[in-house]
């Protein structure tokens, strides 16, 4: 077994005393001890200043100074907190003792019961302590340089969101100071459309619903500009169960999110080009493939990232006492080494990846892990080391072939911001590698298949032509007034419909303000004006002026096009207005209409439940007037069991949304017949908001449907092409899919429609 020696200085101007306590540490078989010793509290501070002991056995009582004073001076002198002081006292003193205590003694003994034992123990105890404090000091600045050094932002925030601890990372992503920062909160500086989902994590974390939650969101940073950052969140809570802060874990990817954009703008380019001059389509593809291989590099460098994210969140929830184990069972490798590249920590992958038992890499030089023809460019690079980079090399390890890595550098500062060394993260990315491989290859097959749809683009030109002629015919047929005008209102195209109603040919109209000639009255005109600014499908009913004169009612309903003009739809619907002014003119004419019209009334109470149906309602539904009782049960009873879940829900939203409901759907009648009814409706609402009764009225459809299904017909023509065609909404749901495009894509008409098209088809098609 290993004898300790200990320093120890005897303080106390009674020799007789100082000799006991010297045959008191004799006696101790498991140290041996060098004793120092002084009569006055000046005479001991010398000796402390000649030579430092392991602990000081001092009496409180002292010719010059009392304990009290030692210890201040102690503290000034020698710059400690946490001082291997003993204090003796007299029995009676030890309320003096525990001031002693308080002013930084280690311990204190009853000079009376003073033993060899308890001297023994009091002097280990002392030892230990200044041990464990040199060992928490040695940590806590461990844990102040990974958290102040970190590659990413990391911060202690209040359950109320007040920011209580940050790091300089943040500081530099969002713009402030660790001082401005601690007088704000994260709501602050939280990009108002991201900060409700945000508060929803954090009412669920706090509520205990969730563990940890990550997202990507927007920071406004004190200049006023917007940061895109990745965050990770985790809950630290009190013993007690209360929440204590939380820790949040920042990584600023507005780079990656510019390379989002970059790709975008790069689809629009490929789209613009492929339709201006097909010679070019090789180029164009060329620039997109490497757009999209740097962003598939930077989506899987993010990924990394948030790898590392998870690793550096888990570092901080389980603070100093946990950072050894984070680092040894990180899933990268993680290497320590002096600034000389030798090697003094590694971690558990670290020993791995280079095939090598831990503790035979202390030591070690990193450069012997480098394949051998790379390791002269290694040491250039090392060389010339800054704050941060990351490396592609090939690293050997022992007995093995040579892997393709990734190494991320920085340095390493001591607490008085002198460089130690350098830290190491070290990752594998063989299967990177593959992939890249893999992505050339697709490359190369999408330039050979490119090659080949371009020649037969000149003959699909052809064939489109005559289909635009075809979908011109169904437009001038069509029972509605179409026209496309510009956002200043010059119209562009009118269908044949808009023509016969209003009186004006295409020809007859360039040059010419048909607002103007449609709506005389200034005032009117803005009306009208105001209402096509909305663009939001609404119908809207106007007083129109045609060609000839005359006034007659129309409705109108317009779309706004993605490049600012608009899509207007509109009907003549004088004979409906002629109708709805005679219903003003009494109840019965009302009644009268309702039965030429075939249309059907309800008004449903929904606090009670009850309902009210007119007679058209009950034929609507295949009924006799009063042959059951109205209700809503009753009604759904007999809509078709494809179209019900679908109707109630556009009556949930809109009596939740108070906007007005609009359906259409199947009805089936007693002698299994179907039927197709048009719907409408509007809530009641009470003061609180609370839909109370909902009005509505519904008419039938069949015969307009019946015109719909010949247009499919006619738009079945389309299925005998041999290219693959499809149309597609505003909202990319598919709409028609004709059987070139099943040949192509291998997916049947009734597994896509309804769908959006960005499932089935490349992104160079998305514009179609």
């Amino acid at each position: 077994m290993t004898i300790v020696t200990l320093k120890v200085l005897l303080v106390d101007d009674y020799l007789e005393d100082r000799k006991t306590y010297r045959r008191y540490l004799l006696q101790d078989k498991q140290h041996t001890y060098n004793i120092l010793e002084a009569e006055t509290g000046e005479q001991a501070l010398l000796l402390c200043r000649q030579q430092f002991p392991d602990v000081i056995v001092m009496d409180y009582l002292l010719p010059d100074m009392d304990g009290l004073e030692f210890l201040d001076n102690l503290k000034t002198q020698f710059s400690q907190t946490n001082i291997p002081v003993i204090i003796l006292t007299n029995r009676g003193n030890e309320q003096i003792a525990v001031q002693a205590m308080k002013s930084g003694a280690a311990d204190y003994l009853v000079k009376k019961n003073t033993t060899p034992v308890s001297l023994h123990l009091a002097i280990q105890n002392v030892l230990e302590k200044t041990l464990l404090s040199k060992q928490l000091e040695e940590s806590e600045q461990r844990f102040q340089a990974t958290f102040n050094q970190a590659a990413v932002g990391i911060a202690h925030v209040g359950p109320d969101g007040q920011w209580l601890l940050v790091n300089q990372k943040l500081c530099d992503i969002v713009g402030y100071t660790s001082e401005e920062l601690n007088s704000l909160t994260f709501q602050d500086i939280t990009h108002p459309d991201d900060l409700n989902r945000d508060l929803e994590y954090v009412r669920q974390m706090l509520a205990g619903e969730i563990q940890t939650y990550s997202m990507e969101k927007r920071y406004i940073r004190k200049d006023k500009t917007h940061v895109w950052i990745d965050l990770t969140v985790s809950l630290v809570r009190f013993s007690s169960g209360e929440p204590k802060y939380f820790i949040s874990v920042i990584q600023d990817i507005t780079a990656c999110k510019q390379a989002q954009e970059a790709l975008q703008q790069a689809h629009l380019e490929l789209e613009r080009r492929v339709q201006e001059r097909t010679t070019e389509l090789q180029q164009a593809n060329e620039k997109l493939q490497i757009t999209l291989e740097e962003l598939q590099v930077t989506e899987e460098e993010l990924r990394q990232q948030n790898e590392e994210l998870a690793t550096s969140r888990q570092t901080i929830e389980l603070e100093r006492q946990r950072y050894q184990d984070l680092f040894e069972f990180a899933p990268d490798g993680y290497l320590v080494t002096d600034t000389k590249g030798n090697i003094q920590e590694a971690n558990h992958a670290a020993a791995t990846l280079l095939s090598i038992q831990q503790q035979y890499l202390i030591g070690k030089p990193l450069f012997i892990f480098i394949a051998e023809q790379e390791r002269r460019a290694f040491r250039t690079r090392f060389a010339h080391l800054q704050e941060m980079q990351y490396w592609e090399v090939n690293l050997k390890p022992s007995s093995e072939e040579p892997f393709p890595a990734i190494l991320a550098v920085s340095s390493l500062y001591d607490h008085k911001n002198q460089q130690v060394g350098w830290r190491w993260l070290v990752r594998d990315i063989t299967i990177r590698k593959r992939m890249e491989q893999r992505l050339q290859a697709a490359h190369n097959e999408l330039e050979k298949r490119v090659e080949e749809r371009t020649a037969e683009l000149s003959r699909t030109n052809t064939l489109l032509q005559q289909k635009n002629e075809l979908l011109q015919t169904i437009f001038d047929h069509v029972p509605v007034m179409l026209m496309l005008f510009d956002p200043n209102g010059q119209i562009k195209w009118v269908n044949r419909e808009w023509e016969t109603v209003l009186g004006w040919r295409m020809e007859d109209i360039q040059g010419r303000d048909l607002l103007v000639e449609f709506y005389p009255d200034p005032d009117y005109r803005q009306y009208v004006l105001d209402f096509i600014a909305t663009a939001d499908r609404r119908w809207g009913d106007f007083k129109t002026r045609i060609r000839d004169g005359t006034v007659l009612d129309t409705t109108w309903a317009d779309v706004r096009l993605s490049d600012g003009s608009y899509i207007g739809i509109g009907q003549n619907i004088s004979e409906r207005k002629q109708i709805e002014e005679a219903l003003r003119r009494s109840e019965e004419q009302r009644r009268l209409v309702q039965d030429l019209t075939h249309t059907a009334f309800w008004d449903w109470d929904i606090i009670t439940d009850k309902v009210i149906w007119n007679d058209n309602h009950y034929y609507l539904l295949g009924l006799k007037p009063n042959e059951v009782k109205p209700s809503y049960q009753g009604w759904r009873d007999r809509v078709h069991p494809e179209d019900i879940d679908r109707v109630e829900r556009a009556v949930k939203h809109a009596l939740d949304t108070q906007s007005e409901y609009e359906a259409e759907y199947r009805v089936i009648h007693s002698d299994d017949s179907h039927h197709w009814l048009m719907a409408w409706g509007r809530g009641l609402y009470d003061e609180s908001g609370q839909a109370v009764r909902m009005l509505g009225m519904m008419f039938d459809i069949s015969d307009g449907k019946q015109a719909q299904e010949k247009v499919r017909e006619q738009a079945a023509l389309l299925d005998v092409a041999t290219d693959a065609i499809f149309v597609r909404d505003l909202e990319h749901r598919i709409l028609y899919w004709n059987r070139g495009a099943e040949r192509m894509y291998a997916w049947q008409a009734a597994e896509v429609l309804g769908r959006n098209c960005r499932e089935f088809c490349t992104s160079k098609y998305h514009h179609l």
